[in-house]
């Protein structure tokens, strides 16, 4: 292709675009059409705006970054870069497809590499063949969310194993490289970074409302206002977890009042 590669960056965290965007900027090559921090204004812009490029963010509220490509279609079809905290499986089935990606946090070394692959695919590649590789890749990964996790722990000196219906789950709190996972009262350790985890759930019922914590929405008892006009939500054990500001409007996206 020739000219300027029209970019369109997708992504429901305003810091992430921001970093992307400005990793686009010192590169002459790239035009940058537009921001979108939801599924469906991306669809519209995707449509719109014919990019030839989008970095586009996998886990967003209500429309994934799979479900953007498949209400696309064939018919437009940017190449698309997509920016992703999804665990192996999913990375494998990128490099399966020959679709570039990017595991957040990415450096600018990552960033960099996988833009120079988009440059070598559109020189290369025509749209037909372009569009064949997504959509075997949304094929491939079609959201499956996690429905049980198995828990391993030691009672009385014995490693026992069982698993637990992810429904029943009320609320997830990160602990490093683990998870706690609280149902009924009590709480296990599950060894997944938290935003792994968040990537496998359905955000229908599950939501990041905090980079430490992911609460199932089916077990908010309300929403309470803080000393400081934030809102904390609180759970059916009393606890009362922060909502950040990014995690309220996407409840709002899902038709929470607030």
């Amino acid at each position: 292709m020739m000219g300027n590669i029209r970019t369109l960056i997708v992504d429901d965290e305003a810091d992430a675009r921001g970093a992307v965007r400005r990793l686009l900027e010192a590169d002459h090559e790239i035009e940058i059409v537009g921001e979108c921090a939801n599924g469906r204004d991306a669809i519209a812009a995707i449509q719109s705006l014919k990019p030839h490029l989008v970095f586009l963010d996998v886990v967003m509220p209500r429309i994934s970054g799979f479900n953007v490509l498949k209400a696309v279609g064939e018919k437009v079809t940017p190449l698309v870069i997509f920016v992703t905290a999804f665990e192996k499986y999913a990375v494998r089935a990128f490099k399966v497809h020959a679709v570039e990606y990017l595991l957040k946090p990415f450096t600018p070394v990552e960033f960099n590499k996988a833009l120079r692959y988009a440059k070598d695919q559109l020189r290369t590649k025509n749209s037909d063949e372009i569009s064949r590789r997504n959509q075997a890749l949304v094929e491939s990964v079609s959201t499956h969310y996690l429905e049980r996790v198995l828990i391993k722990r030691k009672v009385k000196g014995k490693d026992v194993a069982f698993l637990i219906k992810v429904p029943q789950i009320e609320w997830i709190e990160a602990e490093d490289h683990y998870v706690s996972l609280h149902v009924g009262g009590k709480s296990y350790l599950y060894r997944e970074r938290i935003s792994e985890l968040a990537a496998q759930l359905d955000p229908n019922r599950f939501q990041l409302i905090h980079r430490s914590f992911i609460v199932n929405l089916d077990f908010i008892v309300k929403l309470e206002m803080a000393w400081n006009h934030e809102y904390l939500v609180v759970m059916p054990g009393g606890e009362k977890l922060p909502l950040s500001r990014d995690a309220r409007r996407r409840l709002k996206c899902l038709g929470w009042d607030l």
